[in-house]
């Protein structure tokens, strides 16, 4: 399907979040675009302004926990404010100004979502009929869905689409048809409009005819559509070792890995992990827990492959999962010895919560003179829509893949709130900030950006030091160091991109990591000879300020990639890929070189450049000293350069962070850089920052 591009999802520009404190009738009054929360009745007291979104007790920066008394809000929007943090307790709509939010919720409201008319709670599932049932709304040959509504009374629009003739019904909790629809949105294209009233509903996805396969969309405007079970996942990083193939003499290596399901209380696995080589575990895989009967153990397993005859170090067999009728394996289980696993191992998933997924090839035992043949493929998502779990299918072949035996699990069926899909917003800018570990050697920590700004002044476009640094490779200013970091900022930028002018269902967040010094590489600066470096070394490319940035891409509201910033390029990741460890709850684990704070996916030398007197540029990363952003995220969303202010005035600013380059004249022929770099461009200046920019980067 790809990434499909639609109008109208993910979050816009507006005023950032949050405001800094401001004083009654300052401009923040006069934002019309914004909801203004306010400390004291009749909009006195300190103020914040709020874009669409949700927004927890950590948001409430300005205006305070427990302290709204007032609120502004634009025509057609609506505010809920909820009583405990995490959109809990009791609740109360605004859809006008208030002078006074009532004794009931006077001092009160911990919690709060904003919705706009163009922007609201709805979200997109995806499904997949594989024969459907027709225009029937109790056959379970079609897709049913929850909604489960607790706005005002409101009519609501849900969109069925698909390359099928669709088909829609809208009905309450006792499954009695309310609404349906053929072609009410053109096209093939479902559409019903139906006021709800708080309460359960349910959607069944049909198609006009029976017997129909393939892939669709639902959509709803302001309402979150869930499948009927939940299920959820987990990201592990504890992994059992299973099987290498030493000793095989086959031409490539692999290693098979088991989530440690004892780290893990409750949760299943959906099958191993292979990995291309010996000795390390995977980063990363996901693990299952599910209600009712949405997970299941497999019946039986059908025999795959065997090393007879290879002489490996391990006897080992590899199985095939039979999964239940209704039900699909998502992999495969290899196990020691040749006799057939436990159904324990594994679980299977419901069809109805995986999509269709690509092959893609980690090893066969060529050259191993096994008496068999073997090939394993790792199962891989065709697009945006599927939940990377780095499984894998083997087959008793070097090239037969197996057809469709590629399954994921389906990311719009999970249950996880940070999977609902709903727009991306500050509450998702926590949910998925990354845990960054600086080197144990690291000397130039990362620093908030109000702790940089007092050390430096504005000359000819530049920040410059207001202490010298004493010379082109020195650091007298002891504010360089940085500051430990525990509280430390990460500055999170939500940018929904467009393409040709036009929105898009995708939304970046660029974290940004601001660090007061970046120390640069020691080269040879002469040859190699037998007996080393002739002509001693020297250290190039310092620069006072470093702007690092990790991005996370959601397309429909839900994570797709991750991107690690480092030098002029970076990596880029499905998001849940095995390489990048995704730790306490949904937070991509990343590594900050040493010195020059590049990100990278793991603990190890990454040589990036290599000079041509032998020499190279490395950046060394280490498990050291852990930076948590997620409890220091500072959400703000993309607006113009200029258009900032309170306490993110300093976006507006054009100015390098930093000195100007310096000692340039040797070493820019020996390593194309100088003692001294210029200081790196703004926030705002970085090609990262264009809504329409589509890349990666």
């Amino acid at each position: 399907m790809g990434t499909a591009l639609l109008a109208g999802v993910g979050c816009g520009p507006g005023e950032e979040l949050p405001l800094e404190d401001e004083a009654p009738g300052s401009t923040a009054q006069a934002l019309a675009t914004t909801v203004l929360l306010f400390e004291h009745g009749s909009y006195g007291g300190r103020v914040q302004s709020f874009q669409p979104g949700r927004y927890d007790m950590g948001h409430l920066t300005a205006v305070g926990n427990d302290s709204v008394s007032s609120l502004q809000v634009p025509a057609g929007w609506r505010v809920t404010l909820y009583e405990h943090g995490g959109f809990t307790g009791r609740s109360k709509v605004f859809t006008s100004d208030a002078t006074w939010v009532g004794d009931d919720f006077n001092d009160v409201a911990s919690s709060m979502v904003v919705e706009s008319p163009s922007l609201q709670q709805g979200n997109a599932v995806y499904g997949y009929w594989s024969g459907s049932g027709g225009m029937n709304p109790s056959s379970p040959a079609n897709r049913q869905f929850i909604v489960d509504y607790s706005g005002p009374a409101s009519a609501v629009t849900f969109h069925l689409t698909a390359p099928l003739d669709t088909y829609l019904y809208l009905l309450d909790a006792n499954g009695n048809v309310l609404a349906q629809d053929d072609d009410g949105g053109g096209n093939l294209t479902s559409r019903l409009s139906y006021v709800l009233s708080p309460g359960t509903y349910k959607l069944v996805a049909a198609t006009y005819s029976g017997g129909q396969s393939g892939e669709f969309t639902l959509r709803s405007d302001k309402a979150v559509i869930r499948y009927p079970q939940r299920l959820y996942v987990q990201g592990a990083t504890a992994f059992n070792w299973v099987y290498d193939d030493h000793g095989t003499g086959a031409d490539n290596d692999v290693a098979v890995w088991r989530p440690n399901l004892s780290q893990y209380p409750g949760y299943q696995s959906l099958g191993d992990v292979a990995q291309p080589f010996h000795g390390s575990a995977p980063r990363t895989s996901f693990v299952a827990y599910g209600e009712g009967d949405v997970l299941a153990r497999p019946v039986d397993y059908a025999w795959v492959w065997s090393d007879w005859g290879s002489g490996g170090t391990h006897d080992v067999s590899i199985w095939e999962p039979v999964p239940a009728a209704g039900y699909t394996c998502l992999g495969t289980v290899t196990v020691l010895g040749y006799g057939k696993p436990s159904t324990d191992l594994i679980r299977c998933v419901r069809s109805e919560y995986v999509l269709p997924a690509n092959p893609a090839w980690v090893w066969n035992d060529a050259g191993s003179g096994a008496d068999y043949d073997a090939g394993i493929w790792q199962v891989e998502p065709r697009d945006h829509r599927g939940l990377a779990l780095s499984t894998f299918i083997a087959r008793p072949s070097h090239s037969d893949t197996g057809g469709n035996r590629y399954w994921v699990l389906n990311k719009s069926a999970l249950a996880n709130p940070e999977m609902k899909g709903v727009p991306v917003d500050a509450v998702t800018a926590s949910q998925y900030a990354p845990l960054v570990w600086l080197h144990g050697e690291e000397y130039y920590f990362p620093s908030s950006v109000e702790f940089f700004l007092p050390n430096v002044h504005e000359s000819g476009g530049y920040m410059v030091t207001n202490q010298s640094l004493g010379c082109d490779s020195c650091t007298d200013p002891q504010f360089l160091d940085g500051q430990r970091p525990g509280s430390v900022p990460i500055y999170a930028e939500l940018i929904n991109r467009t393409q040709n002018g036009q929105p898009t269902n995708i939304t970046d967040i660029v974290y940004w990591t601001f660090y007061p010094y970046n120390n640069g590489k020691r080269i040879c600066i002469g040859w190699y000879s037998p007996w080393g470096c002739v002509g001693g070394y020297s250290t190039f490319g310092n620069h006072v300020g470093d702007w690092e940035h990790f991005t996370v891409r959601f397309v429909d509201g839900r994570p797709s990639q991750v991107f690690l910033s480092q030098h002029s390029g970076g990596q880029t990741f499905n998001y849940g890929d095995k390489n990048v460890a995704v730790t306490g709850g949904f937070h991509a684990e990343v590594y900050a070189a040493l010195g020059s704070h590049g990100l990278y996916p793991d603990a190890a030398r990454h040589i990036y450049k290599t000079i041509g007197n032998g020499d190279f540029l490395a950046d060394d990363t280490g498990r050291g000293i852990p930076w948590y952003t997620w409890n220091s995220t500072v959400p703000f969303f993309w607006q113009p350069l200029g258009a900032y202010g309170g306490s993110l005035s300093w976006l507006n600013s054009t100015s390098r962070w930093g000195n100007p380059k310096s000692g340039c004249n040797f070493s820019e022929q020996v390593s194309g850089e100088c003692v001294l770099n210029d200081g790196p461009t703004g926030i705002m200046d970085k090609s990262a920052s264009n809504p329409a920019n589509l890349a990666l980067d």
